[in-house]
């Protein structure tokens, strides 16, 4: 996921949205770490 959140950083938003959409559809689904990434992000900004 370190490439996720690179391109959240530089303001890649098209790769960021689809990475965010996967780790909330795997949230969803009951992933813990799509869950964790998910927050993270949320924090990041």
């Amino acid at each position: 996921m370190t490439y996720a959140y690179k391109a959240c950083e530089l303001n890649d938003l098209a790769t960021c949205r689809q990475i965010k959409e996967i780790a909330k559809n795997a949230c969803d689904e009951g992933d813990q770490d799509g869950c964790k990434w998910l927050d993270t992000i949320k924090n990041r900004k």
